[in-house]
């Protein structure tokens, strides 16, 4: 079963195309890594993957009830917090339901 899928997607920033023709799905109980160089356009595929950025063309959906999260490269963590608590902030709005 596919739980996630992304077609054609491509990402434009001016006129400066990061990545294009970006076509991929992913099975249920699959375990994935992004790998690439600096400014290959990893992160702005995970936040298009999060819903926090829109591609300039093609689509990514995702199975109903699923939710995609990552932690940022960048420190923003909050120091006195454990790596579990600040891995658990991805899933706020869904801690929050239970």
């Amino acid at each position: 079963m596919i739980i996630a899928q992304a077609q054609d997607l491509e990402q434009r920033f001016g006129g400066n195309t990061i990545f294009s023709n970006i076509s991929f799905s992913v099975p249920d109980n699959a375990r994935i890594g992004l790998v690439g160089p600096n400014g290959a356009g990893k992160t702005t595929l995970l936040k298009i993957m999060t819903g926090q950025q829109e591609p300039t063309s093609g689509q990514f959906t995702i199975n109903k009830g699923l939710k995609v999260g990552y932690i940022a490269q960048e420190n923003g963590l909050d120091e006195d917090k454990t790596i579990w608590d600040e891995m658990l902030t991805v899933f706020n709005d869904l801690i929050e339901k239970i």
